[in-house]
């Protein structure tokens, strides 16, 4: 069983990047929401991208555990990684791809829908939360789920992941 991070720490941890970027977006003038700099995604598009892959998670989760094996492999045998692991892995296939591009950004929320997306990407994270803290510690472990670049990782892998990509829209709306 992997011992790094208890759900409760990570759990803070997601929180801590959930508020981070949501108070960001809540401070920002509403006139930058939606703007975009050449090649660079909008605010809009960066929540619309980190509320897909919650709900997309989210979804595998919440089926019955039945399905289970249709979104995820089990592996006793996997060897857990930290999160400085998963994203020193990440850095190194992104440097090997060349870069991270995207060429299709994704459709972001309108200003007048900032404030209601805002309010469901944050009850996603809850819901997520709430759904691997009901799981068996060794489950988070066990579970195995495809993370593009990345390949197989743990449920608690991608939970790690997840927070390190929160963290980085966030850095890069505020570099630009």
């Amino acid at each position: 069983m992997n011992s790094f991070h208890s759900i409760d720490e990570i759990g803070e941890y997601m929180n801590d990047a959930v508020k981070q970027f949501a108070v960001f977006l809540k401070l920002q003038d509403d006139v930058l929401f939606t703007a975009k700099s050449t090649g660079e995604w909008s605010p809009s598009e960066h929540l619309a991208h980190l509320y897909s892959r919650v709900e997309i998670l989210n979804k595998k989760l919440h089926q019955p555990k039945f399905l289970y094996n249709l979104s995820f492999e089990r592996s006793k045998d996997h060897v857990g990684r930290t999160e400085e692991e998963i994203k020193a892995k990440y850095a190194a296939k992104v440097e090997l791809l060349g870069g991270i591009t995207s060429p299709m950004a994704p459709q972001g929320p309108g200003l007048a829908e900032k404030p209601s997306k805002l309010v469901a990407w944050m009850s996603q994270h809850n819901k997520l939360m709430k759904k691997c803290k009901a799981l068996k510690a060794e489950e988070l472990d066990q579970l195995l789920v495809k993370e593009s670049p990345i390949g197989k990782i743990s449920l608690r892998e991608m939970l790690f992941f997840h927070i390190h990509d929160i963290y980085m829209h966030l850095n890069s709306l505020k570099e630009s």
